[in-house]
């Protein structure tokens, strides 16, 4: 019989999903709790298990550069200078908090005497724990399978790069977990004993879309996307037909919070889009697409694999090898977790172009083919989902960052759909039979060899890790040490930096400076006359009166680590040092024609100059005079 698009048979132990509920005992109930627990502890432990290793092995530090920009805005806003970037400065002048919901709900953490960055990896691993525990109400509410399948799924979910955005102060778990809800909400709904209960969960389903659309603004498209998908996957169940007052129910709720965040940010910040979606507006990347199904695919290989044996394996012994073979395939991806640079140092630039055409060549085949096998029970559905999702980073890359961190939230509910799929086939397999005589014995190869994927997935490489500049991490210690109440620092590292000065900062690449996006970086020579720091730290081509053995005029025209823009920004950043008398302290250079500069203005407090005369600069320090003359 089939009630939800997950079949259950009598002879594969599967239970009738729109049988009543037997009474509760106590023993009843604290089974219903372990089916829950025990999967999110799975994906916390696997998560801080990656979260231990790497911290030691690779150093990572928390935060990261652009999470350290969301910690200042909580800080202020902790401070009661509301959702700035500078305390005493409006909100709209700079407006850089793209992931506001982080914001509003760190504030309040710090209040209890947590750090901002402790307060951070308290809430996402308390996030990851929730991914976990929603796989396990899925299992017990729809799947009704050993506890093993969620508790696999949590570990899947929880070993990917979770732990780096743990570790690095970023927030993906959490928007995953809000989307996953949204998703698990919808797909129960059909499924309660009263047409009230499937109400309420329809009016939560369409409230926690909204949420999530709070948390970052690409949410308010992905979260109906996702409530679709959870109520077509048990659209049959109880044969209830979703009219129009019950899909109301899920858009009325989820309209109220999307009309309540244009009200805020109108209100608020006097705009509608947030600072960097300026910077970025009309942009379009239409290569998007490869790298999200690289993204996508590496990350759910073993289930994309067990799918894929179960549909067309039809429980033969070549279940095994079907498996094995594309759960190997992450290697063809590695493209969507090793930068093109890392390629380039290794002597191997093709390495990227393979994987493109790998990903065109193989993986799409392969979805377009479980979308046509899976056309009359519906496991369509997760093929259809994972192009849709890949295909909509297209259209959100144009104003919104479409990086890896910032598509990882719809793996969870991938994750979902795969599994839903996956225990439907399975039950729709036959059993030992003359004719298929090896089933049973194909099932530990799988999970070994899922396993074993899970462990080999390129994410941990360290290649596709976030590293802390030195530069960054020395100059926010050191001023973070002293007095720096006084002191008005323009940077291009716009993280660590400022979030460790009392005083002012001025972003000059424009994300946390609503005239500077605006006009592309055009206006940042008047707001650093406007602006008047009084340091500097910077990061890009040497000034003009250095000279560099290795850094030629020919060398720094050609190509560079850095774009066209950003030269013109430092080159502008070192006019304005020179009209307002600014002093080049220290420069080191890490390779050529990269350096990292500290500027200071004669009238800087003691004890800031004293903090830049003891830094440890990276790289190769070269000796400045006090005018800025290499020596």
């Amino acid at each position: 019989m089939t009630s939800t698009g997950v079949t259950a048979t009598d002879a594969d132990g599967g239970l009738d999903l729109s049988a009543a509920p037997s009474a509760e005992t106590p023993r009843g109930r604290r089974g219903h709790w372990a089916a829950v627990l025990w999967p999110g502890a799975a994906a916390l432990v696997t998560c801080l298990v990656w979260t231990v290793l790497e911290s030691t092995r690779l150093g990572i530090p928390a935060p990261f550069e652009d999470a350290a920009m969301l910690f200042r805005y909580a800080d202020n806003l902790a401070a009661g200078w509301g959702i700035a970037w500078n305390a005493g400065q409006a909100p709209g002048v700079t407006d850089g908090a793209t992931d506001l919901g982080f914001v509003l709900l760190l504030a309040p953490l710090t209040l209890l005497g947590l750090s901002t960055a402790a307060a951070a990896v308290v809430v996402n691993l308390a996030a990851v724990f929730g991914i976990g525990a929603t796989f396990g109400v899925l299992n017990a509410r729809l799947w009704r399978r050993s506890r093993a399948l969620p508790i696999a799924l949590a570990a899947l979910v929880g070993g990917g790069p979770v732990d780096r955005y743990v570790l690095s102060g970023f927030s993906p778990p959490v928007l995953g977990l809000l989307l996953l809800g949204a998703f698990t909400l919808a797909a129960l709904a059909p499924l309660a004993a009263t047409a009230r209960g499937a109400t309420v969960g329809l009016v939560a389903a369409g409230a926690v879309a909204g949420l999530a659309g709070w948390w970052r603004p690409e949410a308010f498209a992905f979260g109906p996307l996702v409530v679709i998908f959870g109520m077509l996957l048990t659209a049959g169940a109880r044969r209830r037909v979703f009219t129009l007052p019950l899909v109301g129910c899920v858009v009325v709720p989820f309209a109220a919070f999307v009309a309540g965040w244009i009200g805020f940010r109108i209100g608020y910040f006097g705009q509608l889009l947030p600072t960097s979606a300026v910077m970025k507006s009309g942009s379009l990347h239409p290569e998007n697409i490869l790298f999200s199904l690289q993204f996508y695919g590496s990350l759910l290989l073993p289930v994309i694999g067990a799918l894929i044996a179960v549909a067309l394996g039809r429980g033969r012994d070549r279940n095994w090898w079907v498996a094995g073979v594309v759960l190997a395939t992450p290697l063809l991806w590695v493209n969507a977790a090793l930068p093109d640079y890392f390629w380039d140092k290794i002597g191997v630039s093709v390495a990227p172009t393979i994987a493109n055409v790998a990903t065109v060549v193989v993986f799409v085949p392969v979805v377009v083919a479980l979308a046509v096998v899976g056309r009359r029970d519906r496991s369509w559905l997760f093929p259809v989902a994972l192009v849709l999702f890949s295909t909509s980073w297209i259209v959100i890359g144009t104003t919104l960052n479409w990086w890896g961190r910032m598509q990882w939230p719809l793996v969870p509910v991938l994750a979902a759909l795969a599994a839903s799929h996956v225990v439907d086939a399975w039950a729709r397999t036959p059993r030992v039979t003359a004719e298929h005589p090896v089933r049973g014995r194909a099932v530990p190869k799988m999970v070994l060899a899922a396993l074993a994927c899970i462990g080999v997935v390129p994410f941990h490489l360290p290649a596709g890790s976030y590293f802390e500049s030195p530069f960054q991490t020395s100059v926010s210690a050191a001023l973070g040490a002293v007095d720096t109440s006084r002191v008005r620092i323009a940077t291009t590292e716009a993280g660590l930096i400022p979030l460790a000065v009392s005083g002012a900062a001025l972003d000059t690449y424009g994300h946390n400076d609503r005239a500077i996006a605006a006009t592309q970086g055009s206006a940042l020579a008047s707001r650093l006359d406007e602006f008047r720091p009084n340091v500097l730290a910077l990061h890009g081509l040497p000034p003009d009166p250095v000279s560099l053995a290795d850094c030629t005029p020919e060398r720094q025209r050609g190509v560079t680590k850095f774009t066209e823009r950003w030269s013109e920004m430092v080159s502008e950043i070192y006019r304005s040092a020179q009209r307002q008398g600014l002093v080049l302290e220290r420069l080191s250079e890490t390779t050529p024609c990269e350096t990292w500069s500290v500027w200071l203005a004669p009238d800087v407090d003691p004890q800031v100059r004293q903090a830049v005369d003891g830094l440890v600069m990276p790289g190769t320090d070269v000796p400045v005079g006090a005018r800025g003359q290499g020596s």
